[in-house]
């Protein structure tokens, strides 16, 4: 947002650790399974599709999905859901 003569790249940097932190966490936490949290579909699966639907239309370089593949897996799935399909416009 800021011209480039003002920007920081060492909070840059910071931020993309913070970024690169979270969906490391949540790569682990999803582990193999197929939902977040118990064995079916949840708010929890919804929120992080959305999130990462979010992420890959408007900057992509920060979800490299073969970085972590269990969160593609999810979005992948997610993402075919003509539910999802239905507010993927919305964005």
């Amino acid at each position: 947002m800021h011209d480039e003569a003002k920007r920081s790249q060492a909070w840059l940097d910071r931020q993309r650790g913070k970024i690169d932190a979270g969906l490391a966490a949540l790569e682990g936490m999803l582990g193999n399974r197929p939902w977040c949290v118990g064995d079916a579909m949840s708010l929890a699966d919804i929120a992080i599709a959305c999130h990462l639907g979010f992420i890959t239309l408007r900057a992509p370089h920060y979800f490299p999905q073969e970085k972590y593949p269990n969160l593609a897996r999810l979005w992948k799935t997610m993402e075919a859901r003509e539910s999802l399909k239905k507010t993927a416009g919305t964005l």
